[in-house]
């Protein structure tokens, strides 16, 4: 009888350990030609980092569109894209704002509108970029 539950047992303990199924993380389930892209992309994006903080954002758009094009399957890479061309954005209109600030100074007359529009430039790409890394960071 002892023998029967130590049987029924050993039986139970094979079939548990038999069913655990190893952790998988996002990348397993992707096809290889994602991750191929993903990868490429990623090298894609390190350029346009590069080329952001060395203050060439036509360049870094650029690239960041390129990569767009070229791996349409590399969602990861593209979800940071968004991000990077925010910031782009961003800094662009604060050349801008910086550009038409210094051209009202250096002028007797001076366009408000165009300061205010150059203003409003800043605000809206600062208040996207936020938002954009709120969703980044939820997932979406």
């Amino acid at each position: 009888m002892k023998l029967k539950y130590i049987c029924l047992l050993a039986l139970l303990a094979l079939t548990f350990s038999a069913c655990k199924k190893k952790e998988k993380t996002e990348e397993d389930n992707y096809s290889e030609l994602r991750k191929t892209m993903e990868k490429d992309a990623a090298v894609c994006m390190k350029n346009a980092r590069e080329q952001f903080a060395a203050g060439n954002f036509e360049q870094a758009r650029e690239t960041i569109v390129q990569m767009r094009e070229k791996f349409p399957q590399a969602i990861t890479a593209r979800k940071q894209a968004i991000l990077l061309m925010d910031s782009v954005e961003l800094e662009e209109a604060r050349e801008e704002l910086a550009h038409t600030d210094s051209l009202l100074r250096t002028q007797s007359v001076g366009n408000a509108d165009m300061l205010d529009e150059a203003c409003k430039k800043v605000e809206f790409y600062g208040r996207k970029l936020k938002h954009d890394i709120e969703q980044y960071r939820n997932g979406k």
